[in-house]
């Protein structure tokens, strides 16, 4: 986007709230793919989506960017395609590209698209915004992308019988919740030899992730208080559930563990579920299945607690868990080590 030009105080200035909604993607089966009900159950939350910008002050601006991975992108086409639907009629909310769909070359459009944002009195959804990696996995594929982090997250899921719950269990544990966890991967997965499953499967940390993700927010902060500073904005982010569920338990000051999801219900997001993060420049609001948390901290603040809890796991997994099976596999001896 381009310089824009659009006249206000310092007072509107610092009143000025970034408001930000992370949602799962829609319905998906255990071979990633798209359910049939997909679709259908997008277009029902957008149709929810639509009443909900009805009720958004004057002059806000809506957002709806997906992650990279392909059923991210459908979602937020679902979404959309179903609000240009239900929202024709309604004569203070209009669409705005972020290019030019006429074959306009981009330098004049941003002109154009700058100039109907300062004038415009009405709601703005702003459609076709590029869909973003920090939102999600790395590559666009259908299943999950072969990269360092999620090829060991495959091979978790293979070791506990395509068991996503438990992966991620396993993957945001603490050392001490470890025995509990593993009595209840032996109930439910009989022969599953628990000695050997070891979180830094994965290369990245629970930490890493959310990190990601709010190093995205806080861009997307920056970049939203500069072109539409006087507008009250919200971003919908289609997103992963692990992805958001931890993202959530970080801006709300909560530890990435089971407790931290036994306080959330024990369980992660449902497809199309989510969770609502605010920031007004001093502090992050967040709200998740009823329960909301102000914490007097910035988007930075959060990022270096991340950091520092990151390399914390990796000692704790480094301590208390065995080595990944590829280095296990690459010497005999650590092997044995690893065993006893």
């Amino acid at each position: 986007m381009g310089e824009m030009h659009e006249s206000h105080t310092p007072e509107e200035a610092e009143k000025w709230e970034f408001n930000s909604t992370l949602t799962r993607h829609l319905p998906r089966d255990n071979k990633f793919e798209i359910t049939q009900e997909g679709p259908e159950a997008a277009q029902e939350a957008a149709r929810e989506l639509a009443e909900h910008i009805r009720t958004l002050p004057d002059r806000s601006v809506i957002t709806i960017v997906p992650s990279i991975v392909f059923r991210n992108k459908e979602t937020r086409r679902h979404y959309e395609e179903t609000l240009a639907t239900e929202l024709a009629e309604d004569s203070d909310i209009e669409f705005l590209p972020v290019k030019s769909e006429d074959g306009t070359p981009n330098s004049e459009y941003r002109e154009t698209f700058m100039q109907t944002v300062e004038e415009s009195d009405k709601k703005i959804i702003v459609t076709g915004i590029q869909p973003q990696t920090l939102l999600g996995y790395r590559h666009d594929h259908e299943t999950l992308p072969d990269n360092e982090a999620l090829s060991g997250f495959v091979y978790l899921l293979g070791e506990l019988q395509g068991s996503e719950e438990l992966v991620g269990k396993l993957w945001m544990c603490d050392a001490s919740e470890f025995p509990a966890l593993a009595q209840e991967i032996e109930s439910r997965l009989p022969g599953v030899d628990t000695t050997k499953l070891t979180p830094g499967e994965i290369a990245l940390t629970p930490e890493d992730f959310a990190k990601n993700y709010i190093q995205f927010l806080h861009r997307f902060y920056e970049i939203a208080k500069k072109h539409f500073p006087t507008r009250p904005f919200y971003a919908v982010n289609i997103t992963h559930d692990f992805y958001s569920d931890f993202t959530t338990m970080a801006a709300m000051g909560k530890p990435i563990n089971l407790q931290s999801l036994q306080e959330f219900g024990g369980s992660f997001r449902d497809f199309l579920e989510s969770s609502e993060i605010s920031f007004d420049g001093e502090s992050v609001t967040t709200t998740y299945r009823g329960e909301t948390i102000t914490a007097p901290k910035t988007f930075k603040e959060i990022i270096e607690e991340l950091s520092i809890a990151s390399e914390s796991r990796k000692e704790m997994w480094a301590e208390h868990f065995p080595a990944p099976h590829e280095q296990l596999d690459s010497s005999s001896e650590e092997t044995e080590s690893a065993q006893s």
